[in-house]
């Protein structure tokens, strides 16, 4: 399958038991799990005005979303 060269490419991916909504974001969790970071996907969203916004991990030990 030929891709657009301005689309990233979105493919669902199962890993540890969550179904994230792209494999990049489940090699985050790879790489956290690698170094032992604490990882929680897709813990809380926020209303902001007109915008809601959901993080793809909080780690809780850096108290800090990562995107």
């Amino acid at each position: 399958m030929k891709r657009p060269n301005n689309y990233s490419y979105i493919l669902p991916t199962l890993y540890e038991g969550y179904n994230f909504r792209s494999r990049r974001e489940a090699r985050w969790a790879v790489f956290f799990d690698t170094l032992n970071i604490k990882w929680k996907y897709e813990y809380e969203g926020y209303h902001l005005g007109d915008i809601n916004y959901l993080p793809d991990f909080w780690l809780p030990e850096y108290k800090l979303f990562w995107e």
